[in-house]
Protein backbone atom coordinates (compact mmCIF):
# COMPACT_ATOMS: atom_id res chain seq x y z
CA UNK A 1 0.00 0.00 0.00
CA UNK A 2 0.97 3.76 -1.09
CA UNK A 3 0.93 5.23 2.64
CA UNK A 4 1.82 9.03 1.75
CA UNK A 5 2.51 10.98 -1.07
CA UNK A 6 3.90 14.15 0.20
CA UNK A 7 5.15 17.39 -1.62
CA UNK A 8 6.90 20.44 0.11
CA UNK A 9 9.02 23.45 -0.67
CA UNK A 10 12.54 24.06 -0.15
CA UNK A 11 12.06 25.22 3.30
CA UNK A 12 10.15 21.99 4.16
CA UNK A 13 6.53 23.25 4.16
CA UNK A 14 4.31 20.61 3.21
CA UNK A 15 2.44 22.12 0.01
CA UNK A 16 0.13 18.83 -0.63
CA UNK A 17 0.12 15.60 1.40
CA UNK A 18 -2.05 12.44 0.99
CA UNK A 19 -1.91 9.38 3.61
CA UNK A 20 -3.65 6.21 3.16
CA UNK A 21 -4.17 3.85 6.22
CA UNK A 22 -1.80 6.18 8.58
CA UNK A 23 -3.64 7.39 11.72
CA UNK A 24 -3.76 11.03 12.38
CA UNK A 25 -1.50 10.63 15.94
CA UNK A 26 1.18 9.15 13.09
CA UNK A 27 0.82 12.02 10.38
CA UNK A 28 2.80 14.40 12.07
CA UNK A 29 5.76 12.26 12.55
CA UNK A 30 6.11 11.17 8.87
CA UNK A 31 5.93 14.72 8.08
CA UNK A 32 8.56 15.90 10.19
CA UNK A 33 10.67 12.63 9.43
CA UNK A 34 9.94 13.13 5.81
CA UNK A 35 11.03 17.26 5.61
CA UNK A 36 14.22 16.18 8.29
CA UNK A 37 15.10 13.44 5.68
CA UNK A 38 14.66 15.27 2.26
CA UNK A 39 16.78 18.55 4.38
CA UNK A 40 19.50 16.35 5.16
CA UNK A 41 19.69 14.30 1.16
CA UNK A 42 18.27 16.73 -1.10
CA UNK A 43 20.97 19.43 -1.21
CA UNK A 44 22.73 19.31 -5.04
CA UNK A 45 20.71 16.48 -5.96
CA UNK A 46 19.46 16.66 -9.49
CA UNK A 47 16.14 16.45 -11.09
CA UNK A 48 13.94 13.81 -10.56
CA UNK A 49 17.63 11.44 -9.28
CA UNK A 50 15.49 9.23 -7.34
CA UNK A 51 16.66 8.37 -3.33
CA UNK A 52 15.71 5.41 -1.20
CA UNK A 53 15.60 5.30 2.73
CA UNK A 54 13.81 2.86 4.73
CA UNK A 55 12.23 3.17 8.15
CA UNK A 56 9.79 0.73 10.28
CA UNK A 57 9.99 -1.76 7.59
CA UNK A 58 8.46 0.98 5.25
CA UNK A 59 9.94 2.31 2.06
CA UNK A 60 10.49 5.85 0.68
CA UNK A 61 11.42 7.07 -2.12
CA UNK A 62 12.08 10.85 -2.92
CA UNK A 63 13.07 13.53 -5.36
CA UNK A 64 13.61 17.15 -6.30
CA UNK A 65 11.61 18.00 -9.53
CA UNK A 66 12.27 22.04 -10.41
CA UNK A 67 11.85 24.13 -6.43
CA UNK A 68 9.68 21.26 -5.32
CA UNK A 69 10.44 18.02 -3.40
CA UNK A 70 8.40 15.18 -3.51
CA UNK A 71 8.35 12.04 -1.33
CA UNK A 72 6.26 8.51 -1.53
CA UNK A 73 6.01 5.75 0.92
CA UNK A 74 5.12 2.64 0.67
CA UNK A 75 5.10 -1.16 2.46
CA UNK A 76 4.06 -4.66 1.56
CA UNK A 77 3.95 -4.63 -2.19
CA UNK A 78 5.43 -1.12 -2.48
CA UNK A 79 8.73 -1.81 -2.34
CA UNK A 80 11.42 1.03 -3.54
CA UNK A 81 11.04 -0.62 -6.84
CA UNK A 82 7.66 0.37 -7.37
CA UNK A 83 7.60 3.13 -5.42
CA UNK A 84 10.42 4.08 -8.08
CA UNK A 85 7.37 3.70 -10.94
CA UNK A 86 4.50 5.20 -8.79
CA UNK A 87 6.88 8.87 -8.29
CA UNK A 88 7.98 8.77 -12.38
CA UNK A 89 4.46 8.74 -13.14
CA UNK A 90 3.84 11.66 -10.34
CA UNK A 91 6.88 13.84 -11.61
CA UNK A 92 5.67 13.00 -15.36
CA UNK A 93 2.02 14.53 -14.45
CA UNK A 94 3.04 17.21 -13.09
CA UNK A 95 5.61 18.11 -15.68
CA UNK A 96 3.08 18.47 -17.97
CA UNK A 97 0.84 20.02 -16.15
CA UNK A 98 3.52 22.83 -15.53
CA UNK A 99 5.50 22.56 -18.89
CA UNK A 100 8.58 22.50 -17.28
CA UNK A 101 10.20 21.66 -13.88
CA UNK A 102 8.15 23.64 -11.51
CA UNK A 103 8.95 26.98 -9.16
CA UNK A 104 7.07 26.91 -5.66
CA UNK A 105 5.26 29.38 -7.43
CA UNK A 106 3.78 27.67 -10.69
CA UNK A 107 3.44 24.78 -8.28
CA UNK A 108 1.06 26.75 -6.40
CA UNK A 109 -0.62 28.00 -9.86
CA UNK A 110 -0.97 24.82 -11.37
CA UNK A 111 -2.40 23.42 -7.64
CA UNK A 112 -5.81 22.58 -8.76
CA UNK A 113 -4.67 19.97 -11.67
CA UNK A 114 -1.77 19.07 -10.05
CA UNK A 115 -4.34 17.52 -7.22
CA UNK A 116 -6.70 16.53 -10.03
CA UNK A 117 -3.31 14.30 -11.40
CA UNK A 118 -2.70 12.72 -8.19
CA UNK A 119 -6.10 12.06 -7.14
CA UNK A 120 -5.77 9.70 -10.63
CA UNK A 121 -2.62 8.57 -10.15
CA UNK A 122 -2.86 7.27 -6.67
CA UNK A 123 -6.50 5.77 -5.46
CA UNK A 124 -6.61 4.60 -1.75
CA UNK A 125 -3.08 3.70 -1.51
CA UNK A 126 -3.09 1.89 -4.57
CA UNK A 127 -1.63 2.63 -8.09
CA UNK A 128 -4.40 3.56 -9.94
CA UNK A 129 -3.62 5.22 -13.36
CA UNK A 130 0.17 4.73 -15.13
CA UNK A 131 -0.70 6.31 -18.34
CA UNK A 132 -0.37 9.94 -19.65
CA UNK A 133 -3.07 10.12 -22.18
CA UNK A 134 -5.74 8.62 -19.88
CA UNK A 135 -4.52 10.99 -16.79
CA UNK A 136 -5.09 13.95 -19.22
CA UNK A 137 -8.44 12.85 -20.30
CA UNK A 138 -9.15 11.73 -16.83
CA UNK A 139 -8.56 15.32 -15.24
CA UNK A 140 -9.96 17.55 -18.28
CA UNK A 141 -11.91 20.39 -15.94
CA UNK A 142 -14.99 20.58 -16.46
CA UNK A 143 -17.25 23.92 -15.93
CA UNK A 144 -18.58 24.15 -12.09
CA UNK A 145 -22.13 22.09 -11.95
CA UNK A 146 -23.17 23.88 -8.89
CA UNK A 147 -21.97 27.39 -6.78
CA UNK A 148 -22.61 27.69 -3.11
CA UNK A 149 -22.36 30.99 -1.43
CA UNK A 150 -22.38 31.41 2.33
CA UNK A 151 -21.39 33.72 4.71
CA UNK A 152 -18.87 33.20 7.87
CA UNK A 153 -19.34 35.11 10.99
CA UNK A 154 -16.49 37.28 10.05
CA UNK A 155 -18.07 38.69 7.19
CA UNK A 156 -16.41 36.49 4.82
CA UNK A 157 -18.13 34.94 2.27
CA UNK A 158 -17.32 30.72 1.60
CA UNK A 159 -17.93 30.52 -2.05
CA UNK A 160 -17.60 26.65 -3.53
CA UNK A 161 -18.14 24.94 -6.95
CA UNK A 162 -18.87 21.42 -7.05
CA UNK A 163 -16.97 20.02 -9.74
CA UNK A 164 -17.88 16.73 -11.42
CA UNK A 165 -16.59 13.79 -9.56
CA UNK A 166 -15.46 13.85 -5.90
CA UNK A 167 -13.44 17.23 -6.21
CA UNK A 168 -14.60 20.51 -4.63
CA UNK A 169 -12.93 24.19 -5.25
CA UNK A 170 -13.29 26.32 -2.31
CA UNK A 171 -12.96 29.80 -2.24
CA UNK A 172 -12.60 32.60 0.07
CA UNK A 173 -14.20 35.88 -0.81
CA UNK A 174 -15.19 39.21 0.57
CA UNK A 175 -18.70 39.73 1.72
CA UNK A 176 -19.45 42.72 -1.26
CA UNK A 177 -18.18 39.87 -3.95
CA UNK A 178 -20.30 37.30 -2.50
CA UNK A 179 -23.50 39.46 -2.41
CA UNK A 180 -23.13 40.10 -6.51
CA UNK A 181 -22.03 36.18 -6.82
CA UNK A 182 -25.11 35.23 -5.15
CA UNK A 183 -26.93 37.62 -7.36
CA UNK A 184 -25.38 35.90 -10.39
CA UNK A 185 -26.60 32.61 -9.66
CA UNK A 186 -30.10 33.24 -9.04
CA UNK A 187 -30.03 34.52 -12.38
CA UNK A 188 -28.55 30.94 -13.79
Amino acid sequence: MILAVLFANAEGNILIERFHGVPAEERLHWRSFLVKLGADNLKGVKNEELLVACHKSVYIVYTVLGDVSIYVVGKDEYDELALSEVIFVITSAVKDVCGKPPSERLFLDKYGRICLCLDEIVWKGYLENTEKDRIKRLIRLKPPTELVVGHSKAGVARAFWTIPRWHTLYLLVPAALAVTLSKTQNQI
